[in-house]
């Protein structure tokens, strides 16, 4: 007896969220199924069955709504529209702890290049993930929307490279202009 619909998707998702974090975490070249399926609590072998290849669940990874786009839509669902939620949204993501927390933080900032290496499938997921992005900030009343996503994403790559005295000044420099562009 097989397993059942409900239960072969629960697992996929486990292992797209897994491999996310590993992805985030190690690189793409440096991330192997063994890792992906141990952080996801799984062995090895049924890695196949729900996936062709590192590269095709590095797709699914990419296909994945962003964090940031995640965090809009919280805000906005609980009554904060606006600049506000933006702003709200910048802050959070602009947060110090998540310059450190790489596997666990949006993946815009620690997978775009790998993205960009992996193909046109997962640029073109990576570039949809941001497409959407871009029209909850626009909704949200930026725009355009793209140079806010640009400093806030650039803000947290360049902190996560950078020694802590520099990241803390990146991040709140960032955020100051961020927060400035949005009362314009």
């Amino acid at each position: 007896m097989g397993y059942s619909k409900e239960h072969i998707a629960a697992t996929r998702a486990r292992i797209v969220e897994a491999a996310g974090r590993v992805f985030r975490r190690n690189g793409y070249e440096a991330a192997k199924i063994d890792a992906i399926m141990a952080e996801a609590g799984l062995t090895r072998g049924g890695f196949y069955a729900h996936f062709q290849s590192k590269k095709t669940l590095f797709e699914a990874v990419m296909a994945e709504r962003f964090d940031f786009t995640n965090q809009i839509d919280r805000l906005n669902a609980a009554g904060l529209t606006g600049p506000v939620a933006l702003a709200k949204a910048g802050s959070e993501y602009l947060r110090h702890d998540r310059r450190d927390t790489i596997g666990e933080a949006c993946c815009m900032a620690s997978s775009a290049i790998d993205a960009m290496r992996a193909g046109p499938v997962a640029r073109a997921a990576f570039g949809g993930q941001l497409r959407d992005l871009a029209e909850r900030v626009a909704a949200n009343g930026v725009e355009p929307p793209l140079p806010m996503l640009a400093t806030a994403v650039g803000a947290l790559i360049l902190a996560r490279a950078s020694d802590d005295e520099l990241a803390a000044e990146v991040l709140r420099d960032a955020l100051a202009a961020l927060e400035a562009s949005l009362v314009e």
